[in-house]
């Protein structure tokens, strides 16, 4: 079985709130590395989807904002 890279999950970690009992942080880190692999590694692989689409209804769709 392929081993999967978690390093970038350790900031997570780290930041955990201090408060916690020692079972609540083990099943914290136990989720986070479980779900290693939905977290975002670096700013350039986010990627995009069509799976979601939206769409703004305003009163005048002529009216255009330009910032």
């Amino acid at each position: 079985m392929e081993e999967l890279d978690v390093g970038h999950v350790q900031c997570l970690i780290d930041k955990l709130p201090t408060d916690l009992t020692v079972e609540q942080r083990e099943q914290a880190i136990q989720f986070i590395f479980g779900n290693a692999g939905v977290f975002s590694k670096s700013e350039f692989d986010i990627g995009r989807t069509h799976f979601v689409e939206h769409s703004i209804e305003t009163a005048d769709r002529h009216c255009a904002v330009i910032q």
